[in-house]
């Protein structure tokens, strides 16, 4: 049954823990939670910030890094909360880490920090978005504004707008550019080579390239429907 699977890995995880505590403080007022590709871009983004391992101790900054996102291990997360003021949950896509901790304070005794926000502030404006890809440049603003209520001595929110106000410089040499080609060794690249005299219609796929190699393909359609261009031709 579900629920017996479910009780054996919360057991397991109590027992072998895989969630992780970084930049272990503490007497921490701030916890920021991630997990994934979030914690990378997290963890790039307090360093654009000039907030290494050694500022984030001094301060008062713990990271708690979710390695299982669902179900939650609820004692060890329970216990990262202790003492904190505030937490920012950071995770892409819904707030499947966020929801699980609210639903856990509710149910279970223990410290809970004054305030979690994630996809959400406490005005229930927007904060970390669901749609689209987190990157450093993104959550950089996110967390300083949420670290200067605490921290405004680091002027976060200055070094935050210093990053994001110029647009990046992308590489630009003139003369080079690359069409998109297969790759080093791919069976379509020989495949796409059509016979003298035969004609070709690309699917989805990245062997639709073939048409723009000058071996007679041509067209495109969507994904299950690449027999459709062949109706007109018959």
């Amino acid at each position: 049954r579900i629920h017996d699977k479910l009780d054996a890995v919360r057991a397991f995880v109590e027992a072998n823990p895989i969630d992780r505590r970084i930049f272990e403080s503490k007497d921490a007022r701030f916890g920021i939670v991630t997990t994934g590709k979030g914690h990378l871009d997290t963890m790039e983004a307090l360093r654009l910030l000039g907030l290494d391992e050694a500022r984030c101790r001094a301060l008062g900054i713990e990271i708690y890094k979710i390695g299982m996102v669902w179900p939650l291990a609820r004692r060890d997360a329970l216990e990262f909360m202790r003492g904190k003021k505030e937490v920012l949950v950071i995770e892409e896509k819904r707030g499947i880490i966020e929801s699980q901790f609210k639903e856990a304070f509710y149910d279970w005794p223990g410290s809970k920090p004054e305030r979690m926000v994630g996809k959400h502030d406490e005005n229930l404006e927007e904060l970390v978005p669901w749609t689209g890809e987190l990157s450093p440049l993104l959550l950089a603003p996110i967390i300083a504004a949420r670290l200067n209520a605490f921290f405004p001595e680091e002027k976060l929110l200055d070094k935050a707008l210093a990053l994001t106000d110029t647009p990046p410089v992308l590489l630009n040499v003139p003369g080079a550019t690359r069409t998109p080609y297969f790759c080093s060794g791919c069976p379509h690249n020989t495949s796409t080579k059509l016979p003298e005299g035969s004609k070709a219609n690309s699917g989805i796929g990245c062997h639709v390239m073939a048409s723009w190699m000058d071996r007679e393909t041509a067209g495109f359609a969507q994904m299950g429907g690449e027999g459709v261009p062949w109706i007109a031709t018959s």
